[in-house]
């Protein structure tokens, strides 16, 4: 088996396409992507909650999808997905 390491800045789209580019055939896909910032809800802005939408929930998504439009047809693969709750949202 090859192990292939690869980052990518997960607010951007197209570096989450990019990073599929030139990848040999992947029949698992760990998906370790978290962002959280100490917010409150007084303060978050809409640029916060975006940025927090796109590297927890969007991009992992989009990994995927590139993960499956990889597989040979008929074949299986696995999809990992690690997160954390380092730092959440306060109320006060």
């Amino acid at each position: 088996a090859t192990v292939t390491l690869r980052q990518a800045d997960l607010e951007d789209a197209g570096a989450v396409h990019a990073l599929w580019q030139g990848l040999p055939p992947v029949s698992l896909l760990i998906n370790n992507a978290s962002y959280y910032a100490r917010d409150s809800m007084a303060t978050m802005t809409l640029a916060d909650l975006q940025r927090h939408m796109q590297v927890n929930m969007l991009s992992p998504v989009l990994m995927a999808q590139h993960f499956m439009a990889q597989l040979a047809p008929h074949t299986h693969g696995n999809i990992v997905m690690l997160s954390d709750s380092a730092y959440g949202w306060s109320v006060s």
